[in-house]
């Protein structure tokens, strides 16, 4: 029987990877283009969006506005975004 595809079993294995990449030794250059890499990886992974009451969603990563749209009550009525338009980072809601 095949095994179900669960995507937070992918998630916590490039989360163990990049803490194992993390802790080899290398040149600075090198650290340069793994971090490089990692924020990549980790912009890949979806993460909920920033919810408050009576203000609009905000991007977990960069803390930028997804545009939520004022309705004249204290309520947003906020896109759903697949990533966030300004720093790429993979939402989910």
């Amino acid at each position: 029987m095949k095994k179900e595809y669960d995507k937070y079993e992918d998630v916590k294995y490039w989360k163990n990877l990049i803490n194992t990449l993390k802790a080899i030794p290398v040149t600075n250059s090198q650290r340069t283009a793994m971090e490089e890499a990692i924020t990549a990886v980790g912009k890949n992974i979806p993460i909920e969006p920033v919810r408050e009451d009576w203000e609009p969603n905000r991007c977990p990563t960069c803390l930028g506005n997804l545009g939520g749209e004022n309705l004249g009550d204290g309520y947003y009525e906020n896109p759903f975004f697949e990533r966030c338009p300004r720093c790429g980072q993979k939402l989910k809601y």
